[in-house]
């Protein structure tokens, strides 16, 4: 589940590397029901949880950086404004 739900998070990060990742993902999924730790319905319930799980993740972090991007460009318009000029509605 670990490695499905960084999956969407790495391929957000490193586009080029979400393949590879996917298929390490898939990979380790495998080895766990070849050595007999889980079942192949663990690891199939664990690899769609994991998943929705990092899909979730890379979406709040796409909301985050939005959000950091709107308050920086906020503060560099400010910032870039002559002393005692006022902003478009009169105030600071």
């Amino acid at each position: 589940m670990n490695f499905f739900a960084a999956a969407p998070i790495v391929r957000e990060a490193f586009p080029a590397a979400g393949v590879a990742y996917l298929l390490l993902a898939s990979a380790v999924a495998f080895s766990r029901v070849y050595v007999g730790d889980h079942y192949p319905s663990d690891v199939i319930v664990g690899a769609l949880l994991g998943t929705v799980i990092g899909w979730l993740g890379r979406k709040a972090l796409r909301r985050a950086l939005a959000s950091w991007e709107r308050r920086h460009a906020a503060a560099t318009r400010t910032a870039d404004r002559p002393e005692g000029e006022e902003g478009p509605s009169g105030g600071p």
